[in-house]
């Protein structure tokens, strides 16, 4: 017995030594409580990570199929970087390397799956920053592709070859810590579309935010909206938004309090998300009136029609007086 044991002990402790690194890292598939909507979606679909030279990180990345059909996927990596055109926030750069490459460091746990009708599938992407990384901004793209679906076997169905393919992107901002370049603006703030006149809310106004630095920022604040008289009518809280280096980002927020009348001075106060100094704060202001035609129409036809009426029984109540 003894002699069974010396045998066998040493081949579970190989076992086990084997086997013990990759527990917990492989992926898993389960069952997802979704209705079928046809599609599917991706979860989370932004990071922020702070790192320093040759660190490593890991972040997980779920897929839920919300078909009624067997998927095919394909997990693809890309650079991303801003633009100075206010329509396109995000530019996917496909096989190009982008000014802020992330792309040779992130690392997929897998490549390509398959996932059964509301089936989630939940993987990791490992992040890592090399010794000689400068300080500033990495950006890149995690995207999952839908190929099409699947037969039993795992083979693309022949009839669904030439779809039109769908992918998802999970965005990746990287700042590698250091002397970094924090350098942003408010250049402008406008009403959205240049209405200076408005017949009702909600009125829309526009902050034109541009990045010249080399990482990332996080502009926020409020607007403050007064009325002719001075007095403050209102407040909008303008969340963090990202603005990639080298890009001009735009921003819409809206402001709507029933019924408005006169003229309104709306004041953006926007700070630049700096980490270095979070007070640093640019200021604008808009003007704007705000003439409800349609509810003055009303009012000068219901005077009219007071003054008529008074008008009316006046004349019949004086004919009347004369008769009598």
């Amino acid at each position: 017995m003894k002699i069974i044991f010396q045998k066998i002990i040493p081949q579970i402790l190989l076992i086990t030594v084997l086997t013990f690194p990759f527990q917990g890292y492989a992926y898993e598939v389960n069952e997802a409580n979704v209705d079928i909507r046809g599609d599917f979606v991706l979860e989370q679909a932004k990071h922020q990570l702070f790192m320093k030279p040759g660190e490593s990180k890991t972040v997980y990345i779920s897929v839920v199929n919300r078909t009624d059909k067997r998927l095919k996927f394909k997990v693809e990596v890309e650079d991303f970087k801003g633009s100075r055109d206010i329509d396109q926030t995000v530019v996917l750069l496909g096989q190009d390397r982008g000014p802020y490459t992330l792309k040779d460091y992130l690392k997929p746990e897998v490549d390509e799956f398959i996932l059964d009708s509301k089936q989630r599938i939940r993987f990791k992407v490992d992040v890592s920053i090399p010794y000689d990384a400068q300080p500033g901004g990495r950006y890149g793209s995690l995207l999952v592709l839908n190929q099409g679906p699947v037969d039993k076997d795992g083979n693309l169905e022949a009839g669904n070859k030439a779809a039109v393919l769908t992918r998802l992107g999970s965005l990746f901002f990287v700042r590698v810590e250091g002397d970094v370049t924090e350098k942003g603006r408010m250049e402008d703030f406008r009403l959205s579309k240049e209405k200076k006149f408005y017949t009702q809310g909600p009125v829309e106004f526009e902050i034109l935010y541009s990045n010249d630095g080399n990482v990332h920022l996080t502009p926020y604040g409020n607007i403050t909206i007064k009325n002719m008289l001075g007095r403050e009518v209102g407040m909008i809280e303008v969340d963090p938004f990202f603005v990639l280096p080298d890009s001009l980002r735009a921003r819409v927020v809206k402001w709507d309090r029933g019924f408005l009348f006169g003229r309104y001075t709306a004041i953006a106060s926007i700070k630049r998300g700096y980490l270095s100094n979070e007070e640093v704060m640019d200021t604008a202001s808009v003007s704007f009136w705000v003439i409800p035609w349609i509810w003055i129409i009303v009012v000068l036809v219901g005077i009219l029609l007071v003054v008529f009426i008074i008008g009316f029984f006046r004349s019949r109540f004086e004919i009347k007086r004369k008769r009598s």
